[in-house]
């Protein structure tokens, strides 16, 4: 009956608002400091640039942004924003200097991290992401026991993590 499915549909409405709310609670976050200050990134292996800045605190690290020219073309899937001078990011465990791209965010989303970790700055390591733990470890040293965990191969030709899962041997 229509209101039967008015009903399911108000429950799937409550479930994705509720999900949306829980994001922080999905999300894989790195600590790290931007020119000496501390900054909260999340792991995004669906961003295809090393690192994003959200405007709002690239304007809180007073960072010059160089934002492109207004009629530059955007490719299919791009959003328009902006670039910063190579900066100094510290990783706790190691440093490089790197430029951010700097991209405006919907006050309405009021998030609590700073920017996001693209799956290019990431891909040519040797890691574990654990969902469960919300934790990813970088790894030096490779003589690791791995004999329990699931081996996924990850597409090298693309500018994000996709993997290709193991099939089942019948």
């Amino acid at each position: 009956s229509l209101s039967r499915m008015g009903r399911i549909l108000g429950f799937l409405l409550v479930c994705a608002c509720a999900a949306d709310v829980h994001a922080d609670d999905e999300r894989i976050f790195i600590n790290v400091k931007i020119n000496g200050k501390p900054a909260r990134l999340f792991i995004d292996t669906g961003a295809g640039v090393d690192f994003i800045l959200y405007s709002k605190t690239a304007q809180k690290l007073n960072l010059k942004v160089i934002e492109p020219p207004a009629n530059a073309p955007i490719k299919p899937g791009e959003v328009r924003g902006g670039w910063t001078n190579p900066q100094k990011l510290d990783f706790g465990f190691t440093n490089i200097e790197t430029s951010f791209r700097v991209l405006t965010i919907p006050a309405y989303l009021n998030s609590s991290e700073d920017g996001v970790m693209g799956w290019p700055a990431i891909s040519n390591n040797f890691f574990a992401l654990d969902w469960v733990a919300h934790s990813i470890n970088l790894f030096t040293n490779t003589t690791e026991n791995f004999s329990g965990w699931v081996k996924c191969r990850i597409q090298t030709n693309s500018n994000i993590l996709t993997l290709e899962l193991p099939s089942k041997k019948t």
